[in-house]
């Protein structure tokens, strides 16, 4: 896992392991993380783990991205 808390109890969520990420479930993905399947060094201190099973890799384009895709 790539994630970690920092120092002061912050908790840093990866793209890639958070719940709005490429990997996630949520339909309202992140428009920073949409694209991040794999560890690219990409994160913040808003996103939450993945609830459940990460989801299948689909392919996703930019245009649909907001709508499910």
């Amino acid at each position: 896992m790539h994630s970690f808390k920092d120092d002061n109890g912050r908790r840093w969520t990866a793209c890639c392991e958070c719940n709005r990420g490429g990997n996630g479930n949520d339909a309202d993905l992140c428009s920073c993380g949409w694209q991040s399947t794999d560890w690219d060094q990409t994160g913040c201190y808003l996103g939450t783990a993945i609830v459940g099973e990460p989801a299948n890799l689909r392919k996703r384009s930019r245009s649909t991205a907001g709508m499910g895709g």
